[in-house]
């Protein structure tokens, strides 16, 4: 704890670092300091649309559904001057779709448009791959059953 706490203090400005830390914290199951950190990243770097998704999901970890879901709506309404989330609309709306899948009943979706509100959302198998520096690049190879290799 006391090692995850000096490293939030001395990169408190650093998203890279405190995007790591964030990831230390939600493979350790605690949301709570994920979120905290999450909100420090969206502080320091407004403009970077992985923060304002980043901050929607862990707050669906923590059970802060509705805050999520006002999120959603604004990353998808456009609502987040200077900020732009072309790149990331397909995910958010299948995040949403998910969210509204699980958590219908504790949210209030009523001012979503209807063609955000799907009800075919039905994924078996979701595999979320997060990296704290985008400008790396990478690459991924699946293997099938059939031991047929895909990059």
């Amino acid at each position: 704890d006391q090692v995850r706490a000096d490293l939030a203090y001395i990169s408190r400005n650093n998203t890279k670092a405190l995007r790591t830390l964030c990831y230390i914290y939600e493979a350790a199951g605690d949301y709570e300091k994920a979120a905290l950190v999450y909100e420090r990243i969206l502080k320091i770097a407004p403009s970077e649309a992985q923060s304002y998704r980043d901050l929607a999901l862990v707050y669906q970890e923590i059970g802060k559904y509705n805050e999520a879901l006002e999120l959603y709506y604004n990353m998808l309404g456009e609502q987040i001057k200077g900020v732009d989330f072309t790149g990331l609309e397909k995910t958010l709306r299948n995040e949403l779709s998910h969210l509204l899948a699980l958590h219908k009943d504790k949210v209030d979706y009523s001012r979503f448009p209807n063609e955000w509100l799907r009800t075919d959302f039905d994924i078996d198998i979701r595999m979320v791959i997060d990296w704290s520096d985008r400008s790396v690049p990478f690459e991924f190879q699946f293997v099938n059953p059939d031991k047929k290799f895909f990059k």
